[in-house]
């Protein structure tokens, strides 16, 4: 599944230091679960408190489409308000689609649970552009940071709909780790450093409560997370009548 590919990249990413332990699983109120239950490897829980998830599952986005995106009110290293995506996303079909999808969710959790930003450009963004010149080499390059050099077809700059276009293909190699000081390009037009002073990803995640003090495990076991199904019961009400010769004569 997508969770289970993400549990082993976020494994791999973070050089054997984090990874999905349990995913709890709200199920909506609305939905008749009789049997569903019959193929749950764990008993379904009926909880009378609302749940609000990290991640949330909602039809296709009008910008974002299928896409998972993050909502952050916060600061650099400050966790997020939530991720969105559409279940079509979840709902992949092939180990390559899995893997797409979990890269996609990675890159989220990574800015939900951490406090990084985006480090890629936007098309017709004067504050984050697709290309930018480096100054050291005087070159017009992809907006973004990855382990590697990206390669990719781009454009005269002065043209408003110039895009950087990254080769998937030849690129398939980049983007196992986050960012560290040495693969971090402080000079890119991203949101990511101009929110966090020029820093790396990797930096900011290391200073986050989930590193500080921890270290990187020798074996690559409890990759697989266990799945929790939840659902909210539905409201109860009772009413109370007096028959008391008091309350009669009123």
């Amino acid at each position: 599944s997508v969770l289970r590919e993400l549990s082993s990249q976020l494994w791999s990413a973070t050089e054997g230091r984090a990874s999905l332990r349990e995913v709890t699983v709200a199920l909506p109120r609305s939905w008749k679960t009789d049997a569903l239950t019959c193929s749950l490897l764990t008993p379904l829980l009926v909880t009378s408190e609302p749940t609000e998830g990290h991640i949330r599952v909602t039809e296709t986005h009008p910008v974002f489409g299928a896409r998972p995106w993050t909502q952050q009110s916060q600061g650099c290293g400050r966790q997020g308000d939530f991720i969105q995506l559409s279940g079509d996303l979840l709902r992949t079909a092939s180990n390559d689609s899995h893997a797409h999808a979990a890269r996609l969710l990675l890159t989220e959790w990574a800015k939900f649970r951490w406090g990084v930003f985006d480090e890629r450009g936007h098309t017709n963004d004067p504050l984050y552009p697709t290309n930018y010149r480096d100054p050291s080499t005087h070159q017009w390059s992809g907006t973004g940071c990855a382990d590697g050099t990206v390669k990719g077809s781009t454009c005269d700059p002065a043209q408003p709909s110039c895009t950087f276009t990254p080769d998937i293909y030849t690129n398939t190699h980049l983007v196992r780790l986050f960012c560290n000081d040495t693969t971090h390009n402080r000079e890119a037009p991203t949101k990511h450093n101009s929110l966090c002073g020029g820093r790396s990803a990797w930096q900011i995640i290391q200073q986050t409560p989930d590193f500080v003090g921890g270290r990187a495990s020798n074996g690559s076991r409890g990759l697989e997370p266990m799945f929790r199904f939840i659902q909210q019961a539905s409201p109860r009400y009772v009413f109370v009548i007096e028959d008391t010769a008091t309350m009669n004569l009123q």
